[in-house]
């Protein structure tokens, strides 16, 4: 064997092993966790449905109540989608 095509098929094993270990590292790495803040909620007038809504229910349940909140997607049970 020539001392090329030794050289060539020692730096492809090298390149080889280290594309393996890349790989391996991004799998190995847990995903972090969602985490939901704890923020009290501001009083709201029970006059206005809407301001009530905006307050305590769009978070989860998102501006349209299609359960796309910010806060839905660290929830183990996702909000419910109300109908119109």
């Amino acid at each position: 064997m020539s001392i090329k095509k030794l050289i060539s098929m020692f730096i492809a094993l090298i390149v080889c092993s280290c594309a393996l270990t890349l790989a391996a590292q991004d799998q190995a790495q847990p995903q972090p966790e969602k985490v939901i803040k704890h923020v009290a909620a501001k009083a709201t007038s029970p006059v206005s449905g809407k301001e009530m809504y905006t307050t305590y229910c769009a978070v989860c349940h998102g501006t349209d109540g299609k359960g796309a909140g910010p806060a839905a997607s660290a929830l183990k049970v996702p909000p419910r989608i109300f109908p119109r």
